[in-house]
């Protein structure tokens, strides 16, 4: 049946195009991730206590964000 296949074909891209969208947004939170900690190894090494809370703050909005677009 055509319709079905046109449908099928629908739905395949459909998924495909979900699952680049996933991966684009973990690459992107990996990244992030990545950043922040880097930033805070630097920071932990030259004694910036603030900068750590901010980053540390930073992670828990990067968790928060992935979270919510994984849901």
């Amino acid at each position: 049946d055509v319709h079905r296949d046109a449908r099928d074909v629908a739905r395949a891209q459909a998924r495909w195009i979900a699952a680049a969208s996933l991966c684009k947004e973990f690459r992107m939170f990996h990244q992030w991730r990545e950043l922040l900690t880097r930033q805070h190894a630097l920071c932990k090494r030259e004694g910036l206590r603030e900068r750590l809370r901010e980053i540390e703050d930073e992670r828990r909005v990067v968790d928060e964000l992935e979270r919510s677009t994984a849901a």
